[in-house]
């Protein structure tokens, strides 16, 4: 009788052990998948519009370190490749090592795109000229200056594919007169302090 009671024991330790498993797989995929979709702040564009003749021009501000950032400048490439010469596109890097000089691999793959124009600024500069906070947060300015486009070019973070902010971009140089947003989705652009 001993036996039979003990193989129930451990046939229901068993079961039960594999439900609890079972829920905490399931708690860390909706927290991968809420991080994975949740986008970071969002604002409006507060520097002066970057008018150089009468061109369209975008404006990309990224952070050197940030691994969702390759997924974004992978989908800027796309940009550039679909929408041709008329479009004058610069990513602005910021982060502790964003200089002409650096190593990091977001700063080595957008120098292999053609005709990206590439810039540095510090962490404050980047929220203070252009009020963006998250990594990829992309605008988009008419020959005239004004913002037709503010938000990411991914749809989740780190993946690069179909996505509302490329096509609305495309769309808008194609001569669409909308005026669109996306959620951005990357990592803050200001590197957190490490304590001592």
């Amino acid at each position: 009788m001993a036996v039979i009671v003990h193989r129930k024991f451990r046939k229901g330790a068993i079961v039960a052990g594999l439900a609890i498993w079972g829920l905490a797989v399931s708690g860390a995929i909706a927290c991968l998948m809420k991080w994975e979709f949740t986008p970071g702040p969002q604002q409006a564009w507060s520097g002066p519009a970057p008018i150089k003749g009468n061109r369209w021009r975008l404006l990309m501000v990224a952070h050197t370190e940030c691994p969702c950032t390759a997924a974004s400048l992978e989908e800027l490439r796309d940009v550039l490749r679909r929408s041709g010469p008329p479009l004058e596109a610069t990513v602005v890097f910021t982060g502790p090592d964003a200089t002409p000089t650096s190593d990091a691999a977001n700063v080595k793959y957008a120098q292999s795109i053609p005709y990206l124009h590439i810039e540095f600024c510090k962490e404050s500069e980047a929220v203070t000229s252009y009020n963006a906070h998250v990594s990829g947060q992309t605008f988009l300015f008419d020959p005239r200056g004004r913002v037709r486009f503010s938000g990411g070019l991914t749809t989740t973070r780190g993946e690069a594919g179909p996505s509302v902010g490329v096509d609305a971009i495309v769309r808008i140089l194609g001569g669409s007169d909308e005026t669109r947003n996306a959620p951005v989705l990357g990592c803050a652009l200001e590197t957190p302090e490490k304590n001592p």
